[in-house]
């Protein structure tokens, strides 16, 4: 199984409260990213694979750097599929760039 708490620590509060919000999560404590990080990890709604699948393959090689994962790879899938395959090696790191931005998630036609 995936470790969905780490692939989540990459992501910025700011990023964290939108993906709390296109899931209709409850969170008491929105100030903090802890709660939003429990929240997202406690759901079965916020699909850890849906969310990576929203990112662009530069977010993903940041997201697979901050996790001390291969970055090598130009397609969104061989990426995905590193994140969800791999333990994480280490507890997020601090990134020296920006982190990836969580594109506005839209809800699915239908």
């Amino acid at each position: 199984m995936p470790n969905k708490r780490a692939i989540l620590e990459v992501f910025t509060r700011s990023e964290l409260v939108e993906l709390v919000d296109y899931y209709e999560l409850k969170v008491a404590n929105r100030r903090g990213t802890e709660g939003l990080l429990k929240a997202l990890v406690g759901s079965r709604k916020a699909d850890i694979r849906e969310i990576l699948e929203d990112l662009t393959v530069a977010d993903l090689k940041e997201v697979c750097e901050c996790l001390a994962l291969d970055a090598g790879g130009r397609t969104k899938a061989v990426l995905i599929e590193r994140l969800l395959e791999s333990p994480a090696k280490a507890k997020a790191k601090p990134a020296a760039k920006a982190k990836p931005a969580a594109k506005a998630k839209t809800a699915p036609a239908g």
